[in-house]
């Protein structure tokens, strides 16, 4: 009799260490499913806020035109669109001063200026020496100066020359080059850089 209630009393602590075993495997996988849940949870709010971060990008202009004397800090794009009163505005601020004449600028060049401020982190205000050029404006320039060409991108509004402080100039030129948009000159001694967007890359 005692034999058989010391097996009875084994079988019962066998089977309640298996019980055991059997609970703390359950909860370790509950605990692992959870774990895995937090983190899937956790990068899909990362995820999420990326995207808003993206979708809520602005992309600002402060520029000052030194023969206007015109000044206008304005966003051209947001949230993935373009402004399209802002590039009206723009198109505007860089009219031919001498004719009053206006063409619409290719939406290249604001995109440009940008990419180069944004590379040599550089949040003040641009200087415009020149944007568009009407016919007139530019033949005349070309008579007076070799420097002009015939046939500049300035006419077409393709091009822009701006002005950085001398501590940015030429940062700012080896950014233009390293993107790669068109041609980009470096005008040392008179202040500015030449860029335009005609597509292959020229440096100089």
């Amino acid at each position: 009799m005692i034999e058989f209630l010391k097996s009875v009393m084994k079988f019962f602590k066998i089977t309640f260490f298996i019980s055991v075993i059997c609970i703390e495997t359950v909860f370790l996988e509950v605990g692992a499913i959870c774990a895995v849940e937090k983190s899937a949870m956790a990068i899909c709010k990362n995820t999420r806020k990326r995207s808003t971060r993206k979708r809520n990008t602005e992309k600002k202009l402060w520029l000052y035109n030194i023969h206007t004397k015109e000044e206008i800090k304005i966003t051209f794009w947001k949230n993935g669109k373009y402004i399209n009163s802002s590039i009206k505005q723009l198109n505007r601020f860089l009219r031919d001063h001498r004719t009053g004449e206006h063409k619409k600028i290719d939406i290249r060049i604001f995109e440009l200026v940008f990419d180069i401020k944004t590379a040599i982190n550089y949040e003040k205000r641009i200087e415009v020496i020149s944007g568009y050029r009407s016919l007139k404006t530019n033949h005349t320039l070309n008579k007076r100066s070799l420097g002009v060409a015939k046939n500049s991108y300035h006419i077409l509004g393709k091009a822009i020359d701006i002005s950085f402080p001398r501590s940015y100039l030429r940062e700012a030129h080896r950014a233009a080059c390293r993107l790669g948009r068109g041609g980009v000159g470096f005008y040392g001694k008179s202040g500015f850089i030449h860029v335009d967007v005609r597509g292959s890359l020229v440096c100089w």
